[in-house]
């Protein structure tokens, strides 16, 4: 993206002059960031990409976005998202908190920049350490309980605008659809298949969706359920080394209405 085009979205914003270069955080899959610093402060900007069957649509950002928003307001430490100013620029379309920029069709939205580390880049240790273990499932108790069998609208938004975990789909890919990586890798492939028939021996290997539904309804049927974040992973996690807590949860792209398990697991 050039720095012309960002300098141009970044108008829609009150957030004054860019005053340091363009930093690119990350250039992901689905999405790239980068980090903005403003005569106001700094800020990352997020570009919401498209990969293979994902299909963006602003419905769908809107809603991850909401929920990030909801979250704020309860003060978990998520990013506070940078509303758009509202414009009827001819090459600009904007609501609550995203832009579609014309010339790319994309959606891009800005948060406030939050300065912390992921866990290898701790004081002490390249290994996770306890509180960052219990600093995270103490933010996932406290954004579960939000949500706790409270449907609200978030079950109706999830059906329509995500794709829920499907254990039999995810065993029956991994065990028939990765035939070049079991040939370049066969031991760990091999390790990989030990564990499934170790802990899966009751999800049932097939590639009928019907049977792959009625098993994961019956396995839902009498969890917990709530708001999930789907995709807690080292990445998406940034510590306050100092303060030994969670300076903010990122990418509530995967998020959606579904078993709270899932997250702990």
């Amino acid at each position: 993206m050039s720095i012309f085009s960002i300098d141009n979205l970044l108008q829609f914003f009150d957030i004054g002059n860019r005053i340091l270069p363009v930093e690119t955080i990350t250039d992901g899959w689905v999405n790239t960031t980068y980090k903005i610093t403003s005569e106001t402060g700094s800020y990352i900007l997020r570009q919401y990409l498209e990969h293979g069957e994902r299909i963006r649509t602003g419905e769908s950002i809107s809603f991850e976005l909401e929920f990030m928003n909801y979250l704020h307001q309860n003060n978990l430490p998520v990013p506070k998202i940078i509303r758009p100013i509202n414009s009827d620029a001819e090459n600009t379309n904007t609501n609550k908190f995203t832009i579609k920029y014309e010339h790319d069709q994309r959606y891009y939205v800005l948060f406030e920049y939050i300065n912390g580390v992921k866990y290898i880049n701790t004081n002490l240790s390249a290994q996770r350490q306890l509180w960052q273990t219990i600093s995270v499932a103490q933010f996932l108790g406290k954004m579960h309980s939000l949500t706790l069998n409270t449907e609200k609208d978030w079950k109706l938004k999830s059906n329509t605008y995500r794709i829920h975990q499907n254990f039999v789909r995810v065993k029956y890919e991994l065990l028939t659809n990765y035939e070049q990586f079991k040939r370049e890798q066969c031991e760990l492939y091999r390790r990989i298949e030990i564990l499934i028939e170790k802990h899966t021996s009751t999800i049932p290997l097939t590639n009928v969706k019907e049977t792959q539904i009625s098993y994961m309804e019956k396995l839902e049927q009498n969890l917990p359920k709530g708001c999930i974040h789907a995709d807690l992973h080292d990445d998406n996690v940034l510590f306050n080394d100092e303060g030994k807590t969670v300076a903010a949860v990122l990418d509530f792209d995967e998020m959606y209405y579904g078993c709270l398990l899932i997250d702990f697991s």
